[in-house]
């Protein structure tokens, strides 16, 4: 069974390596939410809605979140479909002006199209620090956490870039395609192709997919919109212990810190210390 979190979470960090994938879309994730990520998966699982003494900033974002694995083409068609179907926003009868149409060629090869409206953040990485007594308490309460210690995996969503539509489209079988078609400008808003536009909200006519795909959709039925915005990917921190990891992208079995001492005129030395995964120093010797 496919693990498409952990596929689409690869993808992400080629350009944004501090980043978990929100794959199945879950509203839960948030900055400040608190709760568990599985390593093999990357899949958050809620424990508490926010942490106490939490401030989180946002900035709006306009734009086109578009990722895709290998084996995935895309097309554009206009003026193609014949029939007709309903404007979610003034309720007439339009004809469908675009259609974009995923193949996906591979088995396990995905698509994903977002049109991103915000990026929120945790103000101040100090307060996760100063709750530790809290989270300290709501891990032992799931068994994340034992004599004193906070287990790895378990923490604080400290960052979130969300969408105000899109989809995300897996394939369970090769030779898989969808199709999904509408307005021009529900369509545009649909996929963050459209520029910013105040007028219009985000819609499709129909959707239509061959073989076997794992889909998320939003807004997830067609001829309708929707103001909800989702997360489609996140930032996280967990503990080692009492130590803070303030981006947690993995399992660290172990940590080293190098110390580079340096004797400078007179009796006074300069000392660089570096902190790293032991784990990705082994791979970098045997590499």
């Amino acid at each position: 069974m496919t693990q498409w979190n952990m596929r689409y979470t690869e993808i992400i960090r080629n350009s944004r390596p501090n980043l978990w994938g929100n794959w199945a879309l879950d509203s839960h994730i948030k900055p400040g939410a608190v709760g568990i990520v599985d390593p093999s998966s990357g899949e958050f699982k809620l424990v508490h809605e926010q942490m106490p003494g939490c401030e989180v900033l946002g900035k709006s974002l306009s734009g086109t979140w578009k990722m895709e694995s290998t084996g995935v083409t895309r097309h554009e068609t206009t003026g193609k479909a014949s029939v007709s179907a309903t404007d979610p926003q003034t309720g007439l009868q339009l004809k469908p002006e675009l259609e974009v149409k995923w193949n996906l060629t591979k088995q396990d090869s995905l698509a994903s199209q977002f049109a991103l409206s915000r990026e929120s953040v945790i103000r101040d990485m100090a307060a996760i620090k100063s709750q530790y007594a809290w989270l300290y308490q709501q891990a032992a309460n799931v068994g994340m956490a034992h004599d004193g210690r906070i287990a790895q995996g378990f923490g604080v969503v400290t960052q979130a870039l969300f969408a105000s539509s899109g989809l995300n489209i897996g394939a369970k079988d090769k030779d898989s395609s969808y199709t999904v078609g509408g307005t021009m400008k529900g369509m545009q808003a649909l996929l963050g192709e459209g520029g910013p536009s105040g007028d219009s909200k985000a819609s499709y006519s129909y959707a239509v997919q061959t073989k076997s795909l794992d889909t998320h959709v939003w807004p997830q039925q067609a001829n309708t919109s929707t103001d909800l915005e989702l997360p489609v990917a996140y930032g996280f921190t967990s503990f080692a212990g009492e130590l803070l990891i303030p981006v947690w992208v993995g399992k660290i079995n172990s940590l080293v810190i190098n110390l580079d001492s340096k004797f400078r005129s007179g009796t006074s030395y300069i000392t660089k210390a570096t902190l790293a995964d032991a784990f990705l120093i082994a791979l970098k010797r045997t590499g």
